[in-house]
């Protein structure tokens, strides 16, 4: 009784994808005489696109596949050997005596960049110029050639001047060749 039913089911099925078929050839039929096209935009697109259920499969392994692609990449293109001297360049271009710093004084005090400069050299940075800028400054900074911020940070920190900007061409030219400068201002005159 069962596969009699199953049967039934498949006949019935059959059936109506049969009209289903007939009724839409009649549909196109009847636009082709009336000079349409046999299907509307909407049927031509659906006609082309595939089933959401397997077009949802094939999104899913384009980002499967993605994420694999971006994983291999990430951790079996490097070896191990660059990824440390990675890290060992940049720890090491931060140590004090990779670093170049220039003193300036901004002010009228005398020895005032000897003093800075002194501190410095005893953390093991090597001084390059220590001298007076040509013009006076209100507030101390610690100025840094381009690409050299992560120095300047760690000089700032040194001499505790929080005020960090890009070098410019006038202290560049006091500063000779150092990477940073470090210009003492009045705000640090009296200390």
């Amino acid at each position: 009784a069962v596969s009699r039913a199953e049967e039934l089911r498949a006949i019935e099925q059959a059936r109506q994808a049969e009209q289903e078929t007939v009724s839409k050839r009649e549909v196109r039929r009847e636009r082709r005489e009336a000079g349409l096209p046999e299907l509307t935009r909407t049927e031509r697109i659906r006609a082309a696109l595939p089933e959401p259920r397997y077009l949802a499969l094939i999104v899913a392994a384009v980002l499967v596949l993605g994420a694999g692609v971006a994983y291999a990449a990430t951790h079996f293109l490097g070896t191990e050997e660059g990824k440390h001297s990675k890290t060992t360049k940049t720890t090491s271009s931060l140590q004090p005596k990779n670093i170049k710093v220039s003193v300036l004084n901004g002010t009228a005090v005398s020895g005032l960049a000897g003093r800075y400069g002194d501190k410095l050299d005893r953390k093991g940075y090597p001084l390059d110029a220590v001298t007076n800028t040509p013009r006076s400054f209100a507030k101390s900074v610690v100025m840094y050639r381009r690409g050299r911020g992560p120095e300047a940070r760690q000089v700032s920190k040194t001499v505790g001047i929080l005020m960090l900007r890009l070098m410019t061409q006038e202290i560049a030219a006091s500063a000779a060749s150092a990477e940073v400068a470090v210009v003492v201002g009045e705000d640090r005159a009296s200390s």
